[in-house]
């Protein structure tokens, strides 16, 4: 009899010990998961996406900004009727299986961007588990305008390129989110007593860019490239004074529009991130090297020959000509006496005035990425690659890192950051963030700087760059022509890059125009094609609110160096 009490007591115990262990597991354990899935039959969490931020022009024109728009978002586990929400899906024009619309199904959106009308008929019809939610998009107002710089945003609202993306933190703002009360039809209310997350507006970018001067400039781009069937091209506009980019043009353009529909590799804008070999425009290197070493501009460099072997190779200058002097042989451009003049220096100097006028070294521009060139150790370059690289071939940088060395130049040799980026506001327009004109360095004394400027206007005077010659305006600048690698190695002398970059007024500059026409079918040297592309711009400027006031004036007169 005792031990039958004494069975059952365990069994009791092992019984009740099995429903408490039960209770703590579900208590301790199981709570937080029952929980999440009790809210989750009762209330529901909807996101609310933060507005992002505008990109206005420097004059305040929108650039790129946000429209509503609305999609149909479909809840399967809240359906009731599956035949009903195929039946309005088919008016919208979409198909759906009956396998999607089962209650274990995952939630999904139909259709996005809806009509006025496919909106009246979803809000009409009331479908059970049919929802209309509502959206942001990217509206780019202008179009194809600057797609180079604008970039563009992916599905998820992120910048994926260009200023959307170098930018894209101030832009995003921070997304909110509201608690909303289930009813027992499905249907959602406003829980007063629930919790939310307020949403953060993104911030506004002002760009340096002038959209006038920018579609202008793209306009000219355009045309030139076709006119001169060429692969592509590059125009960049700098404020001297503040370094701020006033238009900077990319041929063949890109929509942001489109965004990742389209080609990605048009959104890479060749100004900031292409290294090429800059051709003649280097010469001003050597040329400052030789005055800073104070010998006299008019000495005799080349005999007139023509000709000079390095390295068992001969260099030769694309004309026959008299004998040269120092002047005559920038203004002419002359390949072997730029050879012979840097030769009367060490290889090392050279290389480091490059690097010192910023040629092929990183800007600090706001931008994604930029390239650096990375020279050979100077120990390792043989005499014929420092030959040809005193005028231009064999030394890379991009077209923006060129610019600016002319810049430092126009600018009484102080070297300037580039800004691309103006200011940052926040939605009541207070600024939050102000980019100043930023000094890199000194990288010239102010007296070779004005006998450089004087040698870079003869050079529109007299010499490669003539067509540029505008009546009244005093415009200093160079040209510059280089071959392009081959595949199967050395130049191939049919692909070539044509530049031509130059400022004004030279007597005190404010603007500086660098164009770049690469691979043209139709001409072969700058100043057959970069240079009537420049003049184009410049005439056009002339005539322009904001610039004719600079460039229309009485000219200085000129004091010319012989």
């Amino acid at each position: 009899m005792y031990t039958r009490s004494y069975q059952l007591v365990i069994i009791l115990s092992l019984v009740t010990f099995v429903i408490y262990g039960r209770v703590l597991f579900f208590q301790l354990w199981k709570a937080p998961g029952l929980r999440r899935q009790a809210e989750k039959e009762h209330y529901c969490v909807l996101k609310l996406q933060a507005p992002r931020g505008r990109i206005l022009d420097r004059k305040g024109r929108v650039l790129a900004t946000n429209r509503e728009i609305y999609s149909v978002y479909i809840v399967p586990r809240l359906i009731t009727s599956p035949a009903k929400v195929r039946s309005l899906l088919k008016h919208l024009g979409v198909n759906v299986s009956y396998e999607k619309l089962h209650a274990s199904a995952p939630s999904f959106y139909a259709k996005h961007n809806l009509s006025p009308s496919e909106k009246g008929l979803v809000r009409k019809r009331r479908v059970k588990g049919v929802f209309i939610y509502r959206e942001r998009e990217r509206v780019y107002p202008y179009g194809d305008f600057a797609g180079g710089i604008l970039g563009f945003v992916g599905k998820d609202y992120t910048g994926m390129a260009g200023v959307e993306y170098e930018m894209d933190r101030f832009l995003k703002g921070k997304d909110g989110w509201i608690r909303y009360r289930r009813r027992s039809t499905g249907k959602l209310v406003y829980d007063p007593e629930g919790v939310e997350e307020k949403v953060r507006p993104g911030l506004d970018v002002v760009l340096t860019i002038d959209a006038d001067l920018q579609s202008m400039v793209e306009g000219v781009l355009s045309e030139a490239c076709e006119q001169y069937s060429a692969k592509g091209g590059v125009v960049i506009v700098v404020a001297v004074n503040t370094g701020e980019i006033l238009a900077m043009a990319n041929y063949p353009s890109c929509d942001p529009v489109l965004g990742a529909k389209s080609d990605l590799s048009l959104f890479r804008n060749r100004a900031i991130v292409d290294l090429y070999e800059p051709g003649s425009t280097i010469k001003i290197v050597p040329a400052a090297m030789y005055i800073m070493a104070g010998f006299s501009l008019s000495d005799t460099i080349d005999d007139g020959s023509g000709s000079i072997r390095v390295g068992g190779r001969v260099i030769k200058d694309a004309e026959k000509h008299p004998p040269f002097t120092f002047v005559e042989a920038f203004t002419h451009s002359s390949n072997t006496a730029f050879v012979k003049i840097g030769n009367m220096f060490p290889k090392e100097r050279f290389y480091r005035m490059v690097k010192r006028l910023g040629i092929g070294v990183k800007t600090g521009i706001d931008w994604p990425y930029e390239p650096e060139w990375k020279a050979k150790d100077i120990s390792k370059i043989r005499a014929l690659e420092y030959a040809t690289s005193l005028f231009g071939q064999g030394i890379a940088c991009t077209p923006l890192q060129l610019a600016f060395a002319y810049q430092a130049i126009a600018n009484d040799g102080v070297l300037l950051q580039p800004i691309l980026i103006s200011e940052v506001r926040d939605k009541k327009g207070r600024v939050v963030l102000k980019r100043a004109p930023c000094v890199v360095r000194r990288v010239l004394p102010k007296g070779v700087c004005r006998v450089l400027k004087e040698l870079l206007e003869g050079v529109v005077e007299e010499g490669t760059g003539y067509a540029t010659k505008i009546e009244g305006l005093r415009i200093g600048g160079k040209t510059g022509t280089s071959q392009k690698c081959s595949p199967t190695g050395g130049y191939d002398t049919e692909r070539v890059i044509a530049s031509f970059v130059g400022f004004f007024p030279v007597h005190d500059p404010k603007f500086l125009v660098y164009v770049m026409i690469d691979e043209p079918m139709k001409g072969h040297y700058g100043s057959e094609v970069a240079v009537p592309t420049f003049r184009e711009i410049v005439e056009r400027m002339m005539v322009m609110e904001g610039y004719r006031e600079f460039l229309c004036r009485p000219a200085v007169a000129m004091r010319r160096i012989r």
